[in-house]
């Protein structure tokens, strides 16, 4: 008897420093009142996305309302699993909002499983930026996917966010703590974190003012002095996806058999390679379009620009 009580007793202080800390990071504006012209994020002047999405429940984390996602290249897994060089330029959509529903969110949720089955191992050099951060510090992790970063250094408390609800549910089958949220509307207070990560994610936003748009947001969510750490895909890169021409993209994804066989949307049955081809956008970074993004979003300070794994990073420091 004395036993359930000492573990009962602890299941309820653990609730109690969940809960503690998601109202610690949570923005209570923008959890009521996310409807168009109400909650803080309608106030930004670029175009957000009015679809309602209910939280991808982690350990204890209040209901937060929609999002954006992840994604990254460099896995030979992820090579030889689902993608293919057959790549095609695109031109600016009128609608960006719905061009990414059809050929990001939309296509994350469809190839989830698959996708996640190649995202299993951490980069090095996130692995070590992540490992940098002093022990017990609270760190986002914006476009989290399927939460390979989440448990990368067990000393921080990370908190995931994603567009892709069908990502997150490997996140949660982990107990790892997530919500869906929109990269260019995070609901989370500002300065609320001591650093932030955007691994492959921002390349996804089909223009420029929503590209800078997000880097201003993950800079409002963590502290003065805090790091974010942002990876974005190369067009300089080399090797089965090298030789492109245009910076803006629509990348095939060979959805295997063993997770699903249904086309939906603009995907296309390749019998062949008994697949079905969806194609996602990708805006492909030149060497020092990050450091420009970043410029133009202010208050940070440069701290180190690097090329890995096919991508174009950069640390910078909030000011």
């Amino acid at each position: 008897k004395c036993m359930s009580q000492s573990l009962l007793l602890v299941l309820l202080c653990r609730l109690l420093i969940l809960w503690c800390a998601a109202a610690a990071i949570c923005d209570e504006q923008s959890v009521k009142l996310w409807q168009p012209g109400q909650s803080r994020c309608a106030d930004q002047k670029v175009s957000l996305s009015s679809s309602h999405i209910p939280m991808s429940a982690g350990k204890g984390m209040p209901e937060q309302l929609s999002g954006d996602r992840s994604g990254e290249n460099g896995d030979s897994a992820g090579k030889a699993a689902g993608r293919d060089a057959a790549s095609e330029s695109v031109g600016q959509d009128e609608n960006p909002d719905g061009f990414e529903v059809e050929y990001v969110h939309g296509v994350y949720d469809l190839i989830a499983d698959h996708f996640s089955s190649t995202r299993y191992k951490a980069w090095p050099k996130v692995a070590e930026f992540l490992n940098s951060i002093p022990d017990g510090s609270m760190v986002a992790d914006i476009g989290c996917g399927n939460g390979k970063y989440l448990s990368t250094n067990p000393r921080l408390w990370m908190h995931g966010s994603d567009r892709s609800e069908n990502l997150l549910q490997h996140c949660t089958a982990h107990k790892q703590d997530v919500l869906v949220a929109d990269a260019l509307c995070l609901p989370y207070k500002s300065n609320a974190f001591d650093a932030a990560i955007s691994i492959a994610v921002i390349h996804h936003l089909s223009t420029e003012e929503r590209r800078v748009a997000a880097l201003r947001e993950a800079l409002r969510v963590i502290r003065p002095g805090g790091k974010l750490l942002v990876y974005n895909w190369a067009i300089e890169q080399e090797g089965r996806f090298g030789g492109f021409k245009e910076q803006d993209q629509l990348i095939p994804w060979h959805l295997n058999k063993r997770f699903g066989t249904d086309v939906v949307g603009h995907g296309e049955k390749k019998e062949e390679k008994q697949s079905v081809v969806y194609k996602r956008f990708y805006h492909l970074f030149k060497e020092g379009e990050t450091e420009r993004l970043f410029a133009e979003a202010g208050g940070n300070v440069l701290k180190e620009g690097y090329y890995d794994h096919a991508n174009w990073c950069a640390v910078v420091e909030k000011t």
